[in-house]
């Protein structure tokens, strides 16, 4: 998956929700973004992403879903259609689950966060 992909994602959520505000102000939604790869699925990403202002959960949800899917859809293939975005309501055990894979002891790691597409204020 490119980081030029998931930057230009983001930049649409960004659109959606705080309009003109996201390039005049610099605003977007807060979030931490994480790139894994994975010898069954391949390269694929992971993000821990607050609610949007002025928005519940499931609304949120919902923009992230649907952007996520007009996005992609040109590249799905059936097999992976129903994987191709999941998203719940964090627990308190997201950041260690996506951040699993950035960092080891070994030379060689499975993933790393996107600083590109991180944004945290």
């Amino acid at each position: 998956m490119a980081l030029k992909r998931i930057n230009t994602y983001f930049n649409k959520v960004d659109r959606r929700i705080f309009k003109a505000a996201h390039r005049n102000r610099g605003i977007r939604l807060r979030r931490i973004v994480t790139l894994e790869r994975d010898d069954n699925v391949g390269w694929h990403a992971h993000a821990l992403v607050a609610t949007a202002p002025s928005r519940d959960d499931q609304e949120t949800r919902q923009i992230l879903r649907n952007e996520w899917i007009r996005h992609t859809k040109r590249f799905a293939t059936g097999k992976f259609d129903k994987y191709l975005f999941y998203g719940e309501v964090d627990r308190g055990k997201t950041l260690s689950y996506i951040t699993k894979h950035t960092h080891n002891n070994k030379d060689y790691t499975k993933g790393f966060i996107d600083t590109r597409n991180t944004y945290i204020p």
